[in-house]
């Protein structure tokens, strides 16, 4: 039904011209598209070619996987600051009050929480094949994915526990 639409048919019809069609996805901002790709662009078309020619649903796949992949680092670094906060609590006399610390680590805790389960809920939607566009050996990767972002939450959901329970532990004493 939508390939048979003829915007400009309706446009001058049913609507006398009171609509223009966008050419770009980010249509009055730089990064709309503008003619023909110049040769930087051309470059990475080139390099990046059989990955564009596997298709969007691939190339959606290779995101989604390289953005969960990068939360690995920042995961590592919440667990550091949070040992070394169980250190700094549990020694006889902290020097400094760790009470800003612990609520900042507690927030990007929840940071960290906020952005992974609404992208674990998708890319289940997506393993699952809930949209007909997805081939079933894509689902399989997409499934992969899937059990990264629930690691990732469980852990997120572990460390919220952990951090809840140190701050409970110092203002108790």
């Amino acid at each position: 039904l939508a390939a048979a639409f003829d915007f400009e048919w309706s446009n001058a019809h049913l609507f006398y011209g009171a609509y223009t069609r966008t050419r770009s996805y980010f249509s009055n901002s730089e990064l709309a598209s503008r003619g023909l790709p110049d040769e930087a662009e051309r470059t990475v078309l080139l390099r990046h070619g059989a990955l564009l020619g596997e298709g969007a649903c691939s190339l959606l796949h290779r995101l989604v996987d390289r953005l969960v992949d990068h939360y690995g680092p920042e995961v590592d670094g919440l667990e550091n600051r949070l040992e070394k906060l169980e250190q700094r609590v549990f020694a006889m006399r902290p020097k400094k009050n760790p009470l800003r610390d612990i609520l900042q680590l507690k927030a990007d805790i929840a940071s960290l929480r906020r952005v992974t389960m609404p992208q674990r809920d998708a890319v289940s939607r997506l393993a699952r094949r809930e949209f007909p566009q997805i081939p079933e050996q894509l689902a399989y990767r997409f499934r992969d994915v899937y059990d990264h972002l629930v690691r990732l939450t469980d852990e997120a959901l572990f460390m919220q526990d952990r951090v809840t329970g140190l701050l409970d532990a110092y203002l108790s004493t």
